[in-house]
């Protein structure tokens, strides 16, 4: 099969764990023996406006469009002519799969394009959702004041601003999902979210894979308890609520390794003697990070997709302590694999009863987790045959 896959990253530009889960399944699905193309954007101001950056990785090829600041409709809408230009590049390409991802200011309007132009009616067009992007401008579904939402429907709402222009924009995004022929999202709690807001829409449940671990990740020191940070600065990952539940208890044996997935990340941070930045890993090092913490943090405010450094976690026997919402609490069992805590001022107040607890005692977590990419790859195979 050809195969075209679209998101707004892709490698050497990776970032953030809906571009993990694309680069591995586009090396899978190339090493299945399948034509794999791939199409995101980039900024790199040594080349002009939408020039295209060819390179090959893994059997996959990439297309990287060179693409600067767009307005905050052309976030949803796409830019016009790199809308075309992705339209004509897929259309050249003729694909039998059209497997789109996330899109942010990418936009939607170049798949209106090929649509329009007939040229491909042959192609199976699929959405792989990874966010709330399809139903508010923030894909998080936080308020102004970085609250999750209130309602899961979203146009009732108290704390989301759903006005003329958010209503014009879901109207365009509304638009936009009728012309694929499968949507899928990562969780059963993402699937219910969307189906409460297109009501005349299926979403099917397709869990991403992860890179299952190759080795031991036992840590061999027990002088300190270590917790493992992947989240950033910053309230949606609940790096906020960590910090202040530190500063305003006493700990003695614990350690919290933040990393640094980028450069601005933490910069000129004064931060508590407990916490220690490591700089970011790739897919292959994955286990050397895992080797050195006792447990995840993971205390998102927001009701994930997906999570996928939980499952990473649970795969090497890692206890993991997240929020009791969204995706990311249906691996979990509470105080078998890990603790569920409350959102916003909850979340600090059982971060500091559980930093105070385990700053005397490692949790041993019981079960595991070994859905893998591969496992993905097998069911999207079938997904494009059928």
């Amino acid at each position: 099969m050809k195969i075209v896959l679209v998101n707004i990253f892709f490698h050497p530009d990776s970032f953030g764990g809906a571009t993990t889960v694309v680069e591995e399944n586009a090396k899978l699905l190339s090493k299945a023996g399948n034509e794999v193309i791939v199409i995101s954007l980039t900024s790199r101001p040594e080349y002009v406006q939408n020039q295209i950056i060819k390179s090959s990785s893994n059997g996959v090829i990439s297309l990287q469009i060179n693409a600067g600041p767009v307005s905050e409709e052309e976030k949803y809408l796409g830019n016009l002519d790199r809308s075309l230009l992705i339209a004509e590049l897929i259309e050249d390409i003729s694909p039998d799969i059209l497997h789109v991802h996330c899109i942010q200011e990418i936009g939607i309007n170049f798949l209106e394009n090929i649509v329009a132009n007939g040229n491909l009616y042959k192609t199976k067009k699929i959405l792989s959702i990874h966010d709330y992007w399809w139903l508010y401008k923030n894909q998080f579904l936080l308020s102004d004041d970085g609250q999750f939402t209130k309602s899961k429907i979203i146009s009732e709402s108290e704390n989301l601003v759903f006005n003329k222009k958010a209503k014009k924009r879901l109207k365009s995004l509304t638009k936009a999902l009728n012309l694929f022929d499968l949507i899928t999202t990562p969780s059963e709690y993402s699937s219910e979210l969307y189906k409460m807001n297109y009501l005349n829409l299926d979403f099917v449940t397709l869990s991403n894979g992860i890179n299952l671990s190759s080795d031991d990740c036992a840590k061999k020191s027990t002088s300190k308890i270590t917790y493992g940070f992947l989240g950033g600065p910053g309230q949606v990952k609940g790096f906020e609520n960590i910090l202040q539940a530190v500063n305003e208890i006493s700990l003695e044996r614990t350690e919290i390794r933040l990393v640094r997935a980028h450069e601005t990340w933490y910069k000129n941070m004064d931060l508590p003697d407990e916490f220690k930045i490591v700089e970011r890993f790739d897919q292959e090092e994955i286990d050397k990070f895992y080797k050195k913490i006792d447990i995840l943090l993971f205390p998102s405010q927001w009701g994930e997709t997906f999570g996928l450094a939980i499952r990473e976690a649970l795969n090497r026997n890692k206890w993991v302590i997240t929020t009791r919402e969204g995706a990311q609490m249906e691996p979990i069992v509470d105080n078998k694999n890990g603790n569920l805590i409350g959102l916003g001022d909850n979340s600090t107040e059982d971060l500091k009863n559980l930093f105070l607890k385990y700053d005397n005692e490692i949790p041993l977590p019981k079960g595991n987790y070994n859905y893998s990419y591969q496992d993905q790859v097998n069911e999207l195979i079938k997904i494009y045959e059928n």
